[in-house]
């Protein structure tokens, strides 16, 4: 039962102080302006950097910094969003809710309203590759459909791309093949103005630099696994090579990308799903939370690869006892926008019969939903040879 081991394995992760893995923060003025703040971000070689105003704890990274219009006379303020901080005693759990409620790669770690650290997701990578999680497959963690784009686009419009799909990933095709990725960073770096040079000159410079096309640029240090490796080989290989992603790929066809934030969600058990979901006939005992949590999960991860669900509904059934054992059908629908999926499991343990449901929910949804349907990363160049090129 994948969900239940997965709970029990990073339980003493999960549960550990942020102060364990808090590492120096980088502090950004809010009266700065963009210039001085990708200048900051880039010297510092850190994607993210942390402000405090009128008790409030502020953010800003290279995604947010590509939203810049003027960014010699734009103050940072303009773009830096709020997030919630943590304290050194609360847990990773909870740092990494706040990562990926905010699609965000480090927290802050306040103390009497100053910003004395920060947890990161590479802090946390670290702690997960220490204990064994070979049975974990990447299946399990990444986001099918990523979009992507091809070496004649600018970088002005991948620079679109990320903003309005808050990604900091685009693997760039040419006649289907994965070439490089490009990143939120190398962008940025083709936005850093030259020293000595006037206001004018810099803007034009920027321009002419965003509206080039993308040809080269970004990394081909590329790590490609299928969807059976071991999460284990590929948080290595992130780590090793100082990466934040890997591609995943099914008999050379491109099907799906793991980032750090979705390794970070294996972290986030108490799942605040945005999907409505009602179950009936749910008795309160000691296992009810994991077995909402393997309800969520699996919705989650049907939605991710599949499309978005406006609705489901378990009715979970005792049809007999037999002595002290207890039968029971579990029936689950699913509610995509264009169809409707019933599926029942009967078994003598709930527990049993929900992981056999779930499994089934995955295994036959895949049979007759196109994996190119739109996920959490909407695809705006399909790659699945079954669908057509461009939507």
């Amino acid at each position: 039962m994948i969900y239940e081991q997965i709970y029990e394995h990073f339980f003493g992760l999960r549960n550990t102080e942020v102060h364990r893995l808090s590492s120096p923060a980088v502090i950004f003025d809010q009266e700065s302006t963009i210039s001085d703040a990708i200048t900051l971000l880039i010297q510092n070689k850190t994607y993210d950097a942390f402000s405090i105003h009128n008790g409030k704890t502020f953010l800003i990274n290279h995604r947010m910094l590509l939203d810049g219009k003027d960014i010699l006379h734009m103050k940072i303020k303009s773009l830096s969003s709020s997030v919630p901080a943590v304290h050194a005693n609360d847990t990773i759990e909870d740092a990494a809710k706040v990562m990926n409620d905010y699609r965000i790669r480090a927290v802050p770690i306040i103390s009497e309203e100053k910003i004395i650290g920060q947890i990161t997701s590479n802090d946390i990578l670290k702690e997960i590759s220490k204990r064994d999680i070979r049975w974990i497959s990447s299946n399990w963690a990444f986001t099918s459909n990523p979009i992507v784009t091809e070496r004649d686009c600018t970088l002005s419009h991948a620079r679109k791309l990320m903003i309005k799909n808050k990604i900091d990933h685009i693997p760039i095709l040419k006649n289907k093949k994965v070439l490089q990725v490009l990143t939120s960073s190398h962008i940025i770096q083709c936005m850093i103005p030259n020293e000595g040079i006037g206001r004018q000159s810099i803007v034009d410079k920027i321009t002419r630099a965003l509206e080039q096309k993308i040809g080269n640029i970004g990394t081909n240090r590329v790590f490609h696994a299928s969807p059976e490796t071991p999460l284990n080989h590929i948080i290595d290989r992130m780590l090793h090579t100082n990466t934040t992603f890997a591609l995943i790929s099914d008999k050379d066809r491109l099907c799906g990308i793991i980032t750090h934030r979705d390794i970070i969600d294996l972290l986030n058990m108490n799942l605040d799903s945005k999907i409505p979901i009602s179950i009936v006939g749910l008795q309160k005992k000691s296992n009810d939370g994991i077995l909402i949590y393997k309800i969520k999960k699996t919705l989650s991860l049907a939605e991710k690869m599949f499309g978005k669900i406006h609705r489901a509904s378990y009715v979970i059934k005792l049809q007999n006892k037999s002595g002290r054992r207890q039968l029971f059908t579990v029936i689950a629908r699913i509610f995509f926008s264009k169809k409707e999926f019933r599926f029942q499991q009967e078994e003598w343990d709930l527990s049993i019969a929900i992981e056999s449901l779930n499994k089934k929910i995955i295994n036959n949804i895949q049979t007759k939903v196109p994996r190119s349907k739109e996920s959490l990363r909407k695809s705006t160049l399909r790659i699945d040879p079954m669908s057509d090129t461009h939507t």
